[in-house]
């Protein structure tokens, strides 16, 4: 996909990522501004700002240090599981 050419679903998506750690860097963190928690995940206050309007261009693993740091890193092991199937158990039983 060309980022240019993003879906508003995308959009949308990267927008509240952005938003949501925004949020939680300011409750768990409140005295510090951008530039003080970008150092503190070793990325630029550029890049962190880029990060808070959820620029979908900036490293997954800038992200993932953001999450560690948050202790929100093991809700990611989630985001690509495939969703449980729910089976039949009266076709599984053949009855």
């Amino acid at each position: 996909m060309v980022l240019g050419c993003m879906s508003n679903i995308n959009e949308s998506v990267t927008h509240s990522l952005g938003n949501n750690l925004k949020a939680l860097r300011k409750l768990r963190y409140p005295r510090d501004d951008q530039r003080r928690f970008a150092a503190r995940i070793q990325v630029s206050r550029a890049t962190y700002q880029k990060m808070e309007k959820g620029d979908p261009t900036i490293s997954l693993g800038s992200y993932l240090a953001a999450a560690e740091l948050l202790g929100v890193a093991d809700k990611l092991l989630n985001l690509f599981l495939a969703p449980e199937e729910k089976i039949d158990l009266l076709k599984a039983l053949d009855l």
